[in-house]
């Protein structure tokens, strides 16, 4: 890494139409997008993108480096590990963990944990380890 780069700060950008509670934490870079809803204790890491009309739930963790998609609904006390791929219109079950780096398809509702490193697809949803082993 070059001696400036250590120093970068990163833009924490956030809608004016986004729906936010006062009790919650965002890390910087972090871009909320039109019409996003966060419920109250959300934490969202570092690096995290919510595209348009994402609600995430309360007490749910995102941590860095997580994208969320169009129309993603995040129930509450949800964790989402570093660098997860929620696809457009996912919904997670409240008290679930979707692991690092795993991916959620669109349109998959998810009712049930995720490792870490899964590609979880299809109706019903299945899962499938693309990672390492």
């Amino acid at each position: 890494m070059r001696s400036f780069q250590k120093h970068l700060k990163y833009a924490t950008l956030i809608h004016p139409t986004a729906k936010i509670s006062k009790h919650v934490t965002i890390g910087e870079g972090t871009v909320v997008s039109y019409g996003c809803i966060l419920s109250v204790n959300v934490v969202l890491g570092s690096q995290v993108y919510l595209n348009m009309r994402t609600v995430i739930g309360h007490d749910s963790v995102i941590e860095d480096f997580t994208t969320c998609l169009i129309n993603c609904i995040v129930a509450g006390n949800v964790l989402v590990k570093e660098s997860a791929l929620l696809g457009s219109n996912c919904v997670i079950k409240e008290k679930k963990t979707i692991g690092a780096c795993s991916k959620i398809s669109m349109g998959v509702t998810v009712f049930f944990d995720v490792d870490d490193d899964v590609v979880v697809m299809n109706s019903p949803p299945k899962s499938m380890n693309f990672g390492h082993s």
